[in-house]
Parts: structure tokens; C-alpha cells; sequence
């Protein structure tokens, strides 16, 4: 069996069937089997189809070096395929290339980003309200992924029990995760926002069951249908950084750190900290 790319490029699709394959055993989300592929097929094609046993860290490196440099990737995407590659020769083909630890260790040290104080998260949620306010109270005191908050539907939510359920998480992973009463109080809210559009018949709203709506759904004609898009995200939270005067970069994944951050200052402990998140017993 042949992979087909753009060009008319083919490559050989026994190693390829050997990485996905490797990848759902280890339960890993439909999305990350795609990036992994397609970014292991990327580093073979640059390197005219020559097979991964007889590359090493050299073309490793070069071709980290060329999606940075040529093809303007961000640091995120670059590791995001470092982690392909080290899978793929690690787990897939059982081998570790020379240099392949110093490639690693030297791009762990900036893996970390800098993270908001106590005071910049207060500050960023003051300018913000409603549904904005609400995602990223789950993204920071809930410690949710982008996917996961925007995945969540109203059936997730057990107000009765502060809970939240997950979807979509892998076997042994977590499924429930603990709510605060702030973020309970504007959960509530948020639903009766929400009862009210579909009683009003607002358009994507009418006839769709309450329960199995998008807890987040998507300012558009498909309304309930559809969440909000992650890059929607994004731009929420680039916008509200600005309106807050805070100069750091911030994403999802940076106000979720802080969260967990901040939980730990409190002194909760790993073990407490994994059950509040969910991941644990």
C-alpha cells in the first residue's frame, strides 16, 4: 500500500500503517495520530524518501532547522514534531539515534513558558464577561484543555455534584473534574443565557435537544451545532491580554499552567492535585 501526497509524491505505507497503529495502542486522540503521521511523512519526504533507520540526529536537526527557518514554523509546532520523531524512532522503530538525547535536552529548557501571576489572571478575567469569562475560568480553575472545554455539552455538566464530566479521554484517564462555587454560580447563569436563546428560537438553536447542545456554541448560523473554534480561543485570549495591560503571550495552554501553578503555591500536593483534576481516585 503507497501514501499519497501533494506533487504526486508517494512513500511507502508499511511503516506508516506501524506508526498509527503504535499510536492508538497507546490511546492516543484521533488528532495527535494525524499530526504524527503527517510530520513523520514530512521529515521522510525532506529527506528524499530515505528510510528513518538510516538517518539519525544529523537529520533530525537539519530538518528541525529548515521548518524554522524556511517554512517560518512556531516553536510549538516544531516540538510538537520533535515528539513525532521521537516517538517514531523510540517507540515505533526501537532505536535512538546518535544525538538524539541532546536534541531534546536542548529545547526542554524553553519548553516552559512564563507564566501570569495571581494578580494578571485577576486582571484578564476583570475585562472579561459571560460565556469569554466562563471558558477561561475552566480553562485556569478547572485545569481543562482547549478541546476539552469546547467538546463539553450541556449533558456534561453535574451542577448537583460540582462536577464536570470529560469527553472523549483515553481509557485510565481522567473523566470528572471537581468545580469551584465561583465557577459554579456563572455556570448556572450561563445556562439560563442559554435556555433562553432556544426558547426565543434563535437560529441553530431551534429544535435541537437542550441537553446535547455545545456548553460553548459558536457565534454563527450553525448555533448549537458547533463550539466555538479553538482559534476563536485564541483571539480571546490575545484580546484580552491587551485590554488588561499585560505584555506576556498568552494561550490556553499558558493560563492553564498557571492554574495548576497557583494550586501548588496553595499547597495542595500532587496526589490532591491529580484528584482535584480528575486524573486520580
Amino acid at each position: 500500500m503507497d501514501e499519497h501526497f501533494s506533487g504526486g509524491q508517494r512513500i511507502r505505507g508499511g511503516l506508516m500503517d506501524k506508526v498509527r497503529t503504535a499510536a492508538r495502542v497507546r490511546h492516543f486522540s484521533p488528532s495527535v495520530v494525524t499530526l504524527y503521521a503527517s510530520s513523520i511523512k514530512h521529515f521522510i519526504l525532506f529527506h528524499g524518501k530515505r528510510h528513518p533507520r538510516a538517518m539519525g540526529g544529523a537529520e533530525i536537526r537539519s530538518f528541525l532547522s529548515h521548518l524554522t527557518i524556511e517554512e517560518g514554523r512556531s516553536r510549538d509546532v516544531v516540538d510538537r514534531v520533535l515528539g513525532a520523531l521521537v516517538f517514531l524512532y523510540r517507540e515505533v522503530l526501537l532505536l535512538e539515534p546518535p544525538g538524539l538525547d541532546l536534541i531534546i535536552r536542548e529545547r526542554k529548557p524553553r519548553l516552559l513558558p512564563d507564566l501570569p501571576t495571581r494578580d494578571e489572571v485577576r486582571r484578564l478575567l476583570a475585562v472579561l464577561e459571560g460565556r469569554d469569562r466562563l471558558v477561561l475560568l475552566l480553562l485556569y480553575d478547572a485545569g481543562l484543555t482547549t478541546l476539552e472545554c469546547l467538546r463539553l455539552r450541556v449533558a456534561d455538566l453535574e451542577l448537583p455534584s460540582s462536577r464536570l464530566r470529560i469527553r472523549e479521554r483515553a481509557p485510565g484517564k481522567r473523566s470528572c473534574v471537581d468545580l469551584g462555587e465561583s465557577v459554579i454560580v456563572e455556570l448556572r447563569h450561563h445556562l439560563q443565557v442559554l435556555e433562553l436563546r432556544q426558547s426565543q428560537g434563535e437560529a441553530g438553536f431551534r429544535g435541537a435537544a437542550f441537553l446535547q447542545q455545545y456548553l460553548f456554541p459558536a457565534d454563527s448560523v450553525a448555533g448549537a451545532s458547533r463550539p466555538i473554534h479553538p482559534r476563536t480561543l485564541d483571539r480571546l485570549l490575545e484580546d484580552g491580554a491587551v485590554r488588561a495591560g499585560l505584555s506576556m503571550r498568552m494561550t490556553p495552554e499558558v493560563l492553564r499552567h498557571a492554574g495548576v501553578a497557583h494550586l501548588l503555591e496553595d499547597g495542595h500536593d500532587l496526589a490532591e492535585l491529580r484528584r482535584r483534576l480528575g486524573y486520580g481516585p
